[in-house]
């Protein structure tokens, strides 16, 4: 009887908790030129991570060359950060500046390249 309690209230709590995902799609280089697109659900200050996000981003010297860059709120609390970069902005650097900015509070990241 306490294990059927104990499992239902554990159950009950895991269940209770929100779940975020982000997630981080790289595109191809094409002429040196890689694009970032990363997504997140249930943030609850868009501008300020967004802000967040692009000061952290400068602390790499290959990714100060931001070109079209975007951070907005879509939706239900939905953030959407957009930007091109030189290749040498890598996958790892962008992780890191998700980390500093969210400390994946929103879930972690890990870029996959798109072909």
């Amino acid at each position: 009887m306490r294990f059927t309690i104990f499992t239902t209230g554990l159950v009950a709590a895991i269940m209770s908790e929100t779940v975020y995902g982000a997630s981080c799609v790289r595109s191809q280089a094409v002429w040196g030129i890689v694009g970032y697109a990363i997504n997140a659900q249930g943030v609850d200050d868009v501008p300020k991570v967004c802000g967040d996000l692009w000061s952290n981003l400068r602390r790499f010297h290959d990714c100060i060359g931001v070109g079209v860059p975007s951070c907005e709120k879509r939706g239900n609390n939905e953030l959407v950060w957009n930007f091109s970069n030189g290749s040498g902005c890598n996958m790892g650097m962008v992780e890191s500046t998700w980390w500093e900015a969210t400390q994946n509070r929103y879930g972690a990241i890990k870029c996959e390249i798109q072909y």
